[in-house]
C-alpha cells in the first residue's frame, strides 16, 4: 500500500503520487464508462463487477490525492473578473 509519509519527505515521491492520483482517476472514469455500456447491451452482471471495480479505482485516486493528515477539499471554482484601469 501506499504510504503518505513518503509524499512529505520527497518532492519526486509527491509527484509520484499526484501522477498515481491521476491515472487511478482516469482507470476510474474509464471503468465506469465500460460499466454503463455493459449495462446498456443487457450485461447486467458483468457492470455490476466492473462498477465495483471502478469505485475501487476511484477510492484508490482519493486516498493518493489527499496527502496525510488532511481533508480531501474541493478547489475552488470562483473566478474574480480583474478590476478596470483607472485613467
Amino acid at each position: 500500500m501506499y504510504d503518505h509519509a513518503e509524499q512529505d519527505s520527497d518532492p519526486a515521491a509527491a509527484l509520484t503520487a499526484s501522477h498515481a492520483a491521476r491515472t487511478a482517476a482516469a482507470i476510474a472514469a474509464c471503468l465506469a464508462s465500460l460499466a454503463e455500456e455493459a449495462t446498456e447491451v443487457g450485461l447486467a452482471s458483468l457492470a455490476v463487477f466492473i462498477g465495483a471495480a471502478a469505485d475501487f479505482a476511484q477510492q484508490e485516486a482519493t486516498q493518493r490525492a489527499r496527502p496525510a493528515g488532511q481533508a480531501f477539499g474541493r478547489p475552488s471554482l470562483v473566478w474574480s473578473a480583474p478590476e478596470p484601469e483607472q485613467v
